[in-house]
């Protein structure tokens, strides 16, 4: 992947292999928006000391990939 573009690792608690599509849309659409047309609010879902993820306790294992 190029080094341009923001990674990030994260698991969702409780939920199975099954799960995990329709659990993370809302993630992967705020990526995306991100990613593909620069957009800065959702931007501030994955970046910062209080990155909504961060926040979220339905999630673990956050890790940010520095390429």
């Amino acid at each position: 992947m190029s080094n341009d573009v923001f990674n990030i690792r994260a698991r969702i608690k409780d939920a199975e292999r099954e799960d995990m599509l329709t659990l993370t849309d809302g993630y992967m659409t705020a990526w995306m928006l991100w990613q593909l047309f620069d957009n800065e609010e959702a931007k501030t879902v994955f970046v910062g000391n209080d990155a909504e993820i961060l926040l979220n306790t339905n999630w673990q294992d956050i890790k940010k990939i520095d390429n």
